[in-house]
């Protein structure tokens, strides 16, 4: 037995690629893996801005903001993207149900 593919034009291919990628993006996001409780706590920021030598802080993740432990002090908010929240919440960057509110 001999396998061949079928001879298929450009054409088609081009329309049966399509036709492959809607029914890949017509598929539910997988649930959220991480949620931002999660994150809470201490972690190191490395901030690169293409010149120079890269800066290392000491920040402190709260529930939605953050802030530095030392000089200069550089603060503000924090957010979690997942690609799953965008399906799930409208492009929101919700992580969890719970932060919906």
């Amino acid at each position: 037995m001999r396998l061949t593919l079928p001879a298929v034009s450009d054409r088609e291919l081009v329309a049966l690629d399509e036709k492959r990628q809607r029914r890949i993006d017509s598929r539910p996001a997988p649930p959220v893996r991480f949620h931002r409780g999660s994150f809470v706590g201490p972690w190191r920021l490395l901030i690169a801005l293409g010149w120079g030598t890269p800066k290392v802080f000491q920040i402190e993740l709260k529930q939605r903001t953050f802030i530095s432990e030392g000089f200069p002090v550089i603060g503000g908010t924090w957010g979690l993207y997942d690609a799953s929240a965008g399906f799930l919440y409208g492009d929101r960057g919700f992580s969890s149900a719970s932060e919906r509110a």
